[in-house]
């Protein structure tokens, strides 16, 4: 199944649709137009949909044009403040791809280390460093991942303190996972930067992480706006 947003009609009643289709559907056609830098074998194509029916079944949500999607909020001050709305996708799916990156980077420092046993780099304090470093961030883009899931249930879906903690954890697991990556190519040297080894295609994989919304500096100014706002609600 692809899940995908449609408009329906137009002016003032405009109405949009969240719906689920099957991928063997005649009017969906892959097309190819993934050539990314990295996670060459994702296969994240574009998706041309053609002329297709949607049941209602597979009808997931509706809204009104401009309207926030369906949501609840923990905190009643949250709920008229003026701060943006996102695709309720992204309050479940974020997890399941920030997996992705600590799985790299877990990958990329089990072999970093196993590189170096035996070699005049192993008993370095330089290298010491580095396999420090590389646990460090493992271990903190772990917990990152953890507090997320924890958080994300079916009471908690679709709350804004439960987005703000997904988009946070998010940006942790990204930007940890890419230390790792980057400290295991400083701890090995020239030979990990040969195309012949995994750790350059580990660096372009691992980098994809910071071009998933909301971007780590988005996340950030997302976060600070809800802080500042809800605490000019609290002082009135």
């Amino acid at each position: 199944l692809i899940g995908t947003v449609a408009a329906m009609g137009s002016g003032p009643g405009r109405q949009l649709v969240s719906v689920y289709i099957p991928m063997k559907d005649p009017g969906v056609e892959v097309l190819p137009t993934w050539d990314g830098m990295g996670m060459r074998g994702s296969g994240s194509n574009a998706v041309q949909i053609t002329d297709v029916f949607v049941p209602t079944e597979n009808v997931v949500g509706l809204r009104g044009w401009g309207k926030p999607a369906v949501r609840r909020s923990d905190d009643p001050n949250l709920d008229d403040l003026d701060i943006p709305r996102f695709s309720p996708g992204l309050y479940f799916a974020l997890p399941v791809i920030a997996s992705v990156y600590l799985g790299i980077a877990g990958g990329t420092r089990d072999r970093a280390l196993a590189a170096v046993l035996g070699t005049r780099k192993d008993d370095d304090p330089g290298t010491e460093r580095l396999a420090g470093v590389m646990t460090q961030e493992l271990r903190t883009a772990w917990w990152a991942l953890e507090g997320v899931i924890r958080a994300t249930n079916d009471e908690s879906i679709v709350e804004d303190n439960q987005f703000t903690t997904t988009m946070l954890g998010k940006r942790q697991v990204v930007l940890s996972s890419i230390a790792v990556v980057e400290a295991a190519i400083a701890m090995l040297g020239t030979a990990a930067y040969l195309r012949d080894k995994p750790f350059e295609q580990a660096l372009r994989d691992v980098r994809a992480g910071i071009t998933h919304p909301l971007a780590p500096e988005s996340t950030l100014v997302y976060t600070g706006r809800v802080a500042l706002a809800l605490t000019a609600r609290r002082g009135t």
